[in-house]
């Protein structure tokens, strides 16, 4: 009788462990597709018409076409995908995200992986995929911002950017928006200004260097820090080679390549706090749309005379 009466006991003790994992396992549920849905719905918000609009800085010429400054926009030079080398598309697909073809926005080994390091290893880690990067890349408001809130937006925003537009124009997006240090921004002015030379002409080497300075632009830069810049070029290397990207042969001859970086050149003065650009800024308010006027990407003509 005793038998019988602790079996008894175990199996009520069993069905009420399993009905309160079921109930656990329900809640979580919910909460988690009310989490979905929520953010779902904030990452509507975002408009993705921005993602491609990357001009340059808008010029200010005067009556004879003598340039008088700079205004608004962003430091770098936008060229399509075909204008960039495969080998960079590879060393920047080993560095930063390994699976991008397989993954719809979000990488879930990446994230399991991360996780692991981080609380098992005790090394932080990452786990944005590149789609996740051009999201933050591409809106101030997600710069900004460093919080469990502005992930999730990321997530569901990557996972909207995924099902609007194919690999292709994903990969054109962020190589264009790529910060690369001293106040570069994307791939061809990047190689212009380290190499002398489009990125289309950079060889494996130089490929594999900006790809791996991407994650500390500043702290990696070949201006400043060539020797910290060629062992992440090497990191990149080892790991095109390790997944088999590149051949032994092609890896030998590459990391045997000695990058040659040009002379940093101080950067040129740009009036932009002159009375005659303050007088234009504020004529192009009452002409254009702030977006329109902040976005750069213009040339601007006036009626001054630089040589007066």
């Amino acid at each position: 009788k005793r038998d019988k009466s602790v079996r008894s006991a175990k199996k009520r003790w069993l069905l009420a462990a399993i009905k309160l994992g079921t109930a656990a396992a329900l809640v979580a549920a919910i909460g988690l597709t009310l989490i979905l849905l929520v953010y779902s719905t904030l990452a509507k918000k975002y408009d993705l018409a921005k993602l491609g609009r990357m001009p340059a800085r808008s010029i200010v010429y005067d009556r004879n076409g003598e340039q008088i400054g700079l205004l608004h926009g962003s430091n770098r030079i936008a060229v399509p995908l075909s204008e960039i080398p495969q080998s960079f598309i590879d060393a920047l697909l080993s560095r930063e995200d390994s699976r991008f073809y397989g993954h719809g926005g979000v990488d879930p080994i990446g994230v399991l992986r991360a996780v692991y390091r981080t609380v098992i290893k005790r090394k932080t880690e990452g786990a944005s995929t590149i789609t996740m990067q051009l999201a933050r890349n591409s809106f101030d408001e997600l710069m900004s911002q460093k919080t469990l809130h502005r992930k999730l937006v990321e997530v569901m925003l990557a996972r909207r950017i995924e099902q609007s537009y194919n690999k292709e124009q994903i990969l054109e997006f962020y190589v264009n928006r790529i910060f690369f240090g001293s106040g570069i921004y994307g791939i061809e002015l990047a190689s212009q200004s380290y190499f002398g030379k489009p990125a289309k002409k950079m060889s494996l080497s130089e490929s594999a260097m900006l790809a791996g300075i991407i994650r500390g632009p500043n702290r990696f830069s070949p201006f400043r820090h060539y020797k910290a810049a060629v062992a992440e070029r090497d990191t990149v290397l080892n790991s095109m080679r390790s997944r088999g990207i590149i051949s032994p042969q092609q890896h030998a001859l590459a990391k045997a390549d000695t990058v040659v970086v040009l002379t940093q050149r101080p950067a040129r003065k740009k009036q932009e706090n002159s009375y005659a650009l303050d007088a234009i800024r504020q004529d192009l308010q009452h002409a254009l749309s702030q977006s329109d006027a902040e976005d750069g990407g213009l040339k601007i003509y006036t009626s001054i005379d630089l040589r007066l």
